[in-house]
């Protein structure tokens, strides 16, 4: 069973590919609102890196096991042509990973040499939608350190999560908008459902690395579910996870610069062969800094 504690923790490797979207911000001073959107100028670039860590407690029998896990990356970013007709083509190349484990089985580190310097591609509009997908089929299958198998599906699948939906019309300071997301993300043959709720908040505008920006607080709510095989095992899972964060956008770059989040999870893995439900609790925490070129 302390296997299947290594291989039951879903999506970590999320946090290694969390996406900077671009939000255009232009201040009315007469109305003192905010517009938003993700519009890119013709040969944007910039480099984005997350460090992300992450712990997971898993009861199996009366027995507590701690997963600890560290990561980072470094992607960069740039448009293919600016933003036209509300599209703006992105290519992301991907050019440092890195991910270790610490587990009462041992300590492990996930090898990305085989995605280094490999290029992917994705049209995003000004509202965030996500479409025309290329390159994501190539990425090379590998194994993580708690033991998944992560491909360029998976990633894919994830990445509606990395660009938040934004509001259709300029945001005044204290203005709340709610998105509500409904995922459909492919995992070991399978399709695991996830419904989420996100409340954001425009809450002042700060200067943060030495640009002005607006900052924004948001709290969510995820609910994650489905059926899996791991080892020859049926699983069943189901998970809560509640976060919050704070994202600071470079009013005049359009972009945002840094951005932190804490979540914590909460759920179980159900074996229907052996009537056995494994709680976990997962609690992670995840900074992301954007420099530009």
């Amino acid at each position: 069973m302390k296997k299947l504690a290594q291989s039951s923790c879903i999506f970590l490797m999320v946090v290694l590919f969390i996406s900077a979207g671009d939000a255009a911000a232009k201040s009315a001073s007469a109305k003192k609102t905010v517009e938003l959107a993700y519009k890119w100028s013709s040969g944007l670039a910039f480099t984005l890196k997350t460090e992300g860590s992450t712990e997971i407690k898993t009861d199996q029998m009366g027995q507590v096991i701690t997963i600890d896990i560290n990561s980072s990356a470094e992607s960069r970013y740039s448009t293919i042509n600016g933003t036209k007709d509300g599209i703006t083509e992105v290519e992301q190349e991907f050019k440092a990973m890195k991910q270790s484990a610490k587990t009462p089985m041992g300590d492990n580190d996930t090898d990305f040499s085989s995605w280094m310097g490999k290029k992917v591609q994705f049209n995003l509009s000004q509202q965030g939608a996500l479409s025309n997908f290329s390159g994501f089929d190539l990425l090379p299958e590998i194994t993580s350190a708690v033991g998944e198998k992560v491909n360029g599906e998976l990633i894919k699948g994830s990445m509606k999560n990395q660009f938040f939906e934004l509001p259709d019309h300029p945001v005044k300071i204290g203005e709340a908008w709610t998105v509500k997301n409904s995922l459909d993300i492919p995992y070991g043959g399978s399709t695991l459902k996830q419904e989420e709720t996100t409340i954001y908040t425009a809450t002042e505008k700060v200067d943060k690395d030495g640009l002005a920006c607006l900052k924004i607080d948001f709290t969510s709510t995820a609910n994650l579910s489905g059926e899996l095989e791991q080892g020859g095992n049926k699983l069943e899972l189901t998970r809560e996870t509640k976060s919050t964060g704070t994202i600071w956008f470079a009013i005049e770059k359009g972009m945002y610069v840094s951005m932190e989040v804490t979540a914590t999870a909460t759920g179980q893995v159900y074996v229907p062969a052996a009537s056995v439900s494994i709680p976990q609790e997962i609690k992670s925490k995840l900074t992301v800094a954007v420099l530009f070129n």
